[in-house]
């Protein structure tokens, strides 16, 4: 689908989210959330000092999700309400297809292991797409990435502007 025309591509992926009921979690969700994996996550990709990220966008009143600890129901409904989500890429930006247009989205890329596919899917749906490349090595399961210490609080004031 993506070899089609943008506005083919909304058409199709509005068709497809209208398809989806929505659930209130029972769980509140701001509108500002960071996607943390922790059910079913595995060791492919690790982002050594994420947690401190974490930690610094919850100072700003954003607020972690697993998507894994939701029905799909439930991710739509905590989805179609955030204007904001940070997080590691990966499949849990496939949830976009729920938002609204003009939803911010930040990913921490690997930059050894970097894929167009949610910039491009941001994009033919109206969403803002910033990708945050981080230093990375392939390890013998997948990919490690670092934030050091002197990149955290300039990726962190990059996020939140």
């Amino acid at each position: 689908t993506f070899l089609r025309p943008p506005q083919d591509c909304k058409k199709l992926l509005d068709e497809v989210a209208a398809s989806i009921p929505e659930k209130k979690p029972a769980r509140n969700f701001g509108s500002r959330l960071v996607l943390q994996r922790k059910i079913g996550a595995t060791d492919r990709r690790t982002i050594h000092g994420f947690d401190r990220i974490v930690d610094g966008l919850e100072a700003h009143g954003y607020q972690t999700v697993d998507p894994a600890s939701l029905s799909v129901a439930e991710q739509k409904y905590v989805f179609a309400r955030a204007s904001h989500v940070v997080g590691e890429n990966g499949a849990a930006f496939a949830n976009m297809i729920f938002a609204r247009g003009g939803q911010k989205i930040d990913a921490l890329i690997c930059n050894k292991y970097a894929t167009d596919t949610f910039q491009i899917l941001a994009k033919a749906l109206g969403h803002v797409h910033r990708s945050h490349f981080l230093p990375s090595i392939r390890t013998k399961d997948g990919y490690d990435a670092y934030i050091t210490e002197e990149a955290h609080d300039l990726l962190l004031q990059r996020i939140l502007t």
